[in-house]
């Protein structure tokens, strides 16, 4: 079945004029699977510009939460590491809000 959406996810991305970026939501304790590590190389190769965020951090202690986020951003070969957000504990909550505006905001290249 997932298979089936990749021609429609890849299209959309591929062909939206206005898409600013992309927003990566990745729960922080299964971590990055194979359709993120195809995935953010593919954004990359587009020069889509990609905000990771690694869900749930309530649910690990912090000095877990501290090695799954420099897990992710090897894995995933990204400049700068990803956010441990927690919507229960508000932990990252602020710091993806400006992630997500400053992508936003950001002047774009015509596609």
């Amino acid at each position: 079945m997932r298979d089936s959406w990749r021609p429609l996810i890849e299209g959309y991305l591929a062909d939206r004029t206005t898409l600013a970026g992309v927003l990566l939501l990745i729960d922080i304790r299964r971590g990055a699977q194979d359709e993120e590590l195809d995935f953010v190389p593919w954004l990359a190769g587009r020069a889509t510009p990609v905000v990771v965020a690694l869900t749930k951090a309530d649910k690990l202690p912090k000095n877990k939460r501290t090695l799954e986020v420099r897990r992710a951003r090897q894995a995933l070969d990204l400049s700068r590491d990803p956010l441990a957000v927690s919507v229960l504990g508000g932990d990252g909550i602020d710091p993806l809000w400006r992630a997500v505006v400053q992508l936003v905001a950001q002047p774009r290249p015509p596609r």
